[in-house]
């Protein structure tokens, strides 16, 4: 087991019947490659580092290196990798079937090695050699940072056994897409296994499926095929793919993908709504989910049938979000999408468990769900993580307002507890269609760094007693210039400068350090007199600003619940993106949204403004 997986599934190994019986299965062999360190990999955990048997006396961790270069080029089928200028010399197994001469031959895998000394990755895919000679053959697993000493099984990411054909097969990596297996046909104990610091080389020979036909070659290969998860589905991004000649044993798929919810592995392929895996006389059919657009694709492997995937080596591989169509750097508060298919980079930041916003609140109008992309580029994001992930974190949401026809992404409070968002005017996601992708690189290109912490502009520099409240305070202008009586303090008290909100488009008002009375006109039913536009007031102050919802030719004042009650009025608090006030759709069906973002409360059912002031009066009771 390895990482929590049966890396000797049908996956990797055709039969699990595996012997655990044979303590010798790997030793360690002071050979001609003795200049390599030498590891040991038991069926049970045991160490190395010290010794071992079979080939004479103790093995140092780091032996002298010999004059003569180590082994002899055992001959075989070279798997089409080069050696990369490495100095080991031997045979460069780049998957595939290998079979050893009579002499003694050295056979060469490529594999990643961790900081720890594990193996995180195998590059060459899946080998099979047949004739190996355990007393002389010997195997070595080159890569830069190769241990001095070893340990196999538990956390090395090397596991050992034999299967009931007398088989050994050592499994290597720990990488969903990157990992192997070394199959050595008819051997069944004293295997031994170097390990060499050299560069590892291209590994094992890949093809980048599209479309069409593709004949396997003899070697092993592995295919690439992309896919984008489309609402948990995944989804064809190449497209009609067949593949003659496949090796179930030695060839490998691997589904490309941008995005992969948590735990999606081969076996889910089986149990996804929108996916088919048929089989006919003699191939294998996988039919993908249908885009937004209801196309889709699929991979057909001719000459094998595998209703359920079991002897198919087939793994995911999430790779860096990529451009689709124009890239469009969101820059502005407002984005018009063009009629050719974008991709809308939104910048944000990875704050722990958060993706916070740093592009501010965005409105995309006539973006396309069929042929447009957004990717959320963020410094700390992890590549893979996905709409799922982020839905799931309750400091973010993802609406579908269908009243507004708008889907609106809230992403996570700032260390201010300010929340922006990202709106899609126009389009309704109800199906969950959404090509929308989270990561910290687009290709080689880095997300930006974080902009700098608000400490490096604290408040000192510019407090608040820089304009202290006494240079202009309340009694300036004293009540008794302007008397209660006759502007008393619930119409238009002298503390307030009043901002009359008007809109033509969505607007964001920012308020001032003064006390300030934001008026926004309603109708009696609740409709905007503003118009169908998201006004954001940024900055509002809950201790010392006011919110006045004007009703235009009202008869009476209302209060906050009985405004909440006219007919498809809605006002939420939700503790991610600070007060929305949904008013009732104009003639049009059309509705405007009056957000608060710093304002955060929380109400059992009807509006109630408990931390700060808010009325609705009748334009006849304004003064």
């Amino acid at each position: 087991m390895m990482n929590g997986q049966d890396l000797l599934s049908t996956q990797n190994v055709k039969d699990k019947d595996f012997s655990f019986e044979d303590t010798k299965l790997v030793k360690i062999s002071r050979s001609k490659l003795g200049y390599f360190s030498a590891i040991t990999l038991p069926l049970i955990l045991a160490a190395c580092g010290g010794g071992g048997g079979g080939g004479g006396g103790a093995v140092s961790p780091t032996p002298t290196p010999p004059t003569d270069g180590g082994g002899t080029d055992g001959g075989g089928t070279d798997g089409g990798g080069t050696d990369g200028g490495s100095t080991t010399a031997g045979t460069n197994a780049n998957a595939g079937r290998y079979t050893a001469t009579s002499d003694a031959d050295t056979f060469i895998y490529d594999v990643s090695f961790s900081a720890s000394g594990s193996v995180s990755s195998a590059s060459d895919g899946n080998v099979i050699i047949s004739d190996f000679d355990a007393n002389n053959d010997v195997l070595v697993l080159r890569g830069t940072g190769a241990p001095s000493s070893f340990t196999s099984g538990g956390s090395s990411n090397v596991d050992v056994a034999t299967n009931i054909d007398g088989d050994t097969v050592i499994t290597l990596g720990s990488d969903n897409d990157s990992t192997g297996t070394i199959t050595l046909k008819g051997v069944s104990e004293g295997v031994t296994i170097n390990t060499s610091s050299d560069a590892a080389d291209a590994g094992a020979p890949k093809v980048d499926l599209s479309s069409g036909t593709v004949t396997a070659a003899d070697a092993g290969e592995i295919f690439e095929y992309s896919v984008k998860f489309l609402n948990g589905v995944p989804v064809a991004i190449d497209g009609e793919v067949t593949i003659s000649g496949f090796d179930a044993a030695v060839d490998k798929i691997v589904l490309k993908t941008e995005t992969l919810p948590a735990g999606y592995a081969k076996d889910s392929l089986l149990n996804t709504t929108g996916v088919d895996v048929t089989t006919g006389i003699d191939d294998t059919r996988i039919d993908f989910g249908a885009s937004a657009s209801g196309e889709s694709g699929s991979i057909v492997l001719s000459g094998v049938a595998d209703a359920d995937l079991s002897s198919i080596d087939l793994t995911f591989s999430i790779s860096s979000p990529a451009i689709s169509g124009t890239r469009v750097d969101i820059d502005s508060a407002a984005v018009t999408a063009a009629a050719d298919s974008e991709t809308f980079v939104y910048d944000a930041v990875a704050s722990g468990s958060n993706v916070v916003g740093s592009d501010g609140d965005v409105t995309i109008s006539g973006f396309s769900l069929a042929d447009d992309k957004i990717i959320v580029l963020g410094s700390g994001i992890t590549n893979g993580y996905d709409l799922s992930q982020f839905k799931a974190n309750a400091s973010q949401d993802y609406v579908v307002d269908e009243i507004n026809n708008q889907t609106i992404i809230y992403f996570a409070p700032d260390a201010d507890g300010n929340s922006t968002t990202l709106t899609l005017d126009g389009v309704t996601d109800t199906d969950g269609t959404l090509n929308i992708v989270f990561g910290n690189a687009i290709g080689d290109e880095a997300a930006p760094a974080p902009a700098p912490a608000a400490e490096e502009t604290p408040a000192e520099e510019t407090p608040a007693e820089e304009t202290p409240a006494e240079e202009t305070p309340a009694e300036e202008t004293p009540a008794e210039e302007t008397p209660a009586e006759e502007t008393p303090a619930e119409e238009t008290p002298a503390s307030y400068t009043v901002v009359n909100i008007s809109a033509t488009e969505d607007t964001t008002v920012t308020a001032t350090d003064a006390a300030e009375e934001f008026r926004y006109e309603v109708s009696e039913a609740g409709v905007s007199e503003e118009g169908a536009y998201t006004v954001t007031i940024d900055g509002f102050d809950a201790a010392t600003d006011k919110l006045t919802l004007v009703v235009v030719n009202g008869t009476s004042n209302l209060t906050t619940q009985e405004f909440d009650q006219l007919s498809n009025v809605e006002v939420t608090s939700d503790g991610i993106s600070g007060t929305q006030i949904l008013f009732a759709p104009d003639s049009n069906a059309q509705s405007g949204k009056l957000v608060l973002p710093s304002v955060e409360e929380s109400f059992d059912s009807d509006w109630t403004a408990t931390t700060y002031t808010v009325e609705i009066l009748a334009d006849s009771n304004l003064v």
